[in-house]
């Protein structure tokens, strides 16, 4: 199979999205330089855009032609036609980081054929094949654009950190993002971004609750939530969080649209605050990771994005040619640690387990419980457990009881402890201090 060096194509629809969308190049410019398009016409133009940006010009075909004129370039892109014509290649933002992923795939790809050429050519002449082998060495780092400004000095690391703590101490900014139960946060001090963080439950522990629950605390702070519901449709999930925001707003009676008079009034006044939370909803069923990665980045460059929520990860659609499925997981679950990271922003990745842990006395779950991937265990900053013994046992004295067990986390201890489940809202609660099972483990 011969993939392309190049597409012209896909370089086209990048510019025509910078020259049409305020926003567009700063998406690309973390991901893209000039020289990865393969037209020296779009080199041109992109490197155009780089430094009207950096000279604080606003950019569309009009600075842009002025530009190129000025620089005597302007007829070698086709003129201020040619512009306009590019322009009107453009046709949304929402693929807009899968494209660059494409010409900056190509672009290595040219670069490790050239390579390649360059070293079966020298290798059938050159007298020292270590010499060789380093120098080729040091081109693979070339293609993978490592070594330029991926580091950063020891001083100016311990300067950022210290700000950030002083900051903190001074209430400017906060520790993280509120996940919605004191308990938790006092154990984990709130969501971090450029985390991923996996939820795992065996079905009706309560995963999409807490991630709802999750949703709702965050955007009551003032943070922008993305929701990706790949099971639940839209209006489920808001049912969810009118339960949520409500007592007396069951479940049962929001299903049935049985509540009483009062219960309408108070359904209005929900509603109406529900209305001013950035939460963004996607109940698209069928979504691939790529296409994930497309619409978040899209929610990030529009600045509403601090925590991204996904329900769940089995449901996503996998491109399993020539891998197994567990291969395929694995790249979803790198994937998204690395989306966590470009963005920073905190990533909730809703997982199944497998039915081991159902057929052992002790139900509760571990991190080998884990369905189809050890990449999820290995990926995640933190992993959190749901477990409700009187979904087992309807006798079991902790009935309407939940416990979240703490399986991993990156930057501090492990630990379990109970919190109340509230069925009737699908709801967890915190338990007063002296009946909560906190110990770490």
């Amino acid at each position: 199979m011969n993939l392309q060096a190049y597409d012209e194509e896909v370089e086209k629809s990048v510019l025509a999205a910078i020259l049409r969308e305020k926003t567009a190049l700063s998406l690309c410019r973390p991901i893209l330089s000039a020289q990865d398009f393969y037209s020296e016409r779009a080199q041109t133009i992109f490197a155009t855009c780089l430094r009207l940006q950096d000279e604080g010009i606003g950019i569309d075909f009009v600075t842009v032609g002025d530009a190129l004129k000025k620089a005597q370039k302007l007829e070698f892109v086709g003129g201020r036609s040619g512009l306009a014509e590019l322009a009107q290649e453009y046709v949304s933002l929402a693929n807009l980081g899968h494209h660059c992923d494409i010409v900056r795939g190509c672009s290595k790809r040219r670069s490790l054929i050239k390579a390649a050429h360059n070293l079966y050519s020298q290798a059938c002449e050159h007298p020292d094949p270590d010499s060789l082998i380093s120098e080729f060495h040091g081109r693979m780092l070339q293609v993978l654009g490592a070594g330029s400004t991926d580091f950063v000095d020891m001083p100016e690391a311990v300067h950022k950190l210290l700000d950030v703590m002083d900051q903190r101490k001074n209430g400017k900014i906060s520790n993280g993002i509120p996940t919605g139960l004191r308990s938790l946060d006092n154990r984990i001090a709130g969501w971090k971004k450029g985390q991923l963080i996996l939820i795992a439950a065996r079905p009706s522990m309560g995963k999409t609750s807490l991630a709802c629950q999750a949703a709702l605390s965050a955007a009551e702070t003032g943070a922008n939530v993305g929701v990706f519901s790949l099971e639940m449709g839209a209006e489920e999930i808001i049912q969810r969080f009118l339960a949520l925001s409500h007592d007396h707003l069951t479940m049962k009676a929001l299903t049935h649209a049985t509540l009483t008079d009062q219960g309408w009034r108070d359904l209005v006044k929900v509603s109406e605050d529900l209305g001013t939370r950035a939460i963004k909803l996607c109940d698209v069923s069928t979504m691939t990771i790529e296409q994930i990665k497309s619409k978040t980045r899209l929610l990030k460059m529009r600045g509403q994005l601090d925590l991204l929520i996904i329900d769940y990860l089995q449901l996503l659609s996998l491109d399993e040619r020539g891998t197994s499925r567990q291969e395929s997981m694995a790249r979803v679950s790198r994937e998204l640690k690395l989306l966590a990271k470009e963005l920073n922003i905190a990533v909730i990745a809703l997982s199944q387990l497998n039915r081991k842990c159902e057929d052992r006395d002790d139900k509760r779950p571990h991190l080998a419980d884990l369905r189809e991937s050890g990449a999820l265990e290995q990926d995640a900053d933190l992993i959190l457990m749901l477990y409700r013994d009187d979904y087992y046992k309807p006798e079991s004295l902790y009935k309407g009881k939940a416990e979240v067990l703490i399986r991993k986390n990156r930057n501090g201890p492990t630990g379990e402890f109970m919190v109340e489940w509230v069925g009737q809202n699908s709801k967890f609660k915190d338990l007063p201090e002296n009946i909560m099972r906190g110990a770490s483990i």
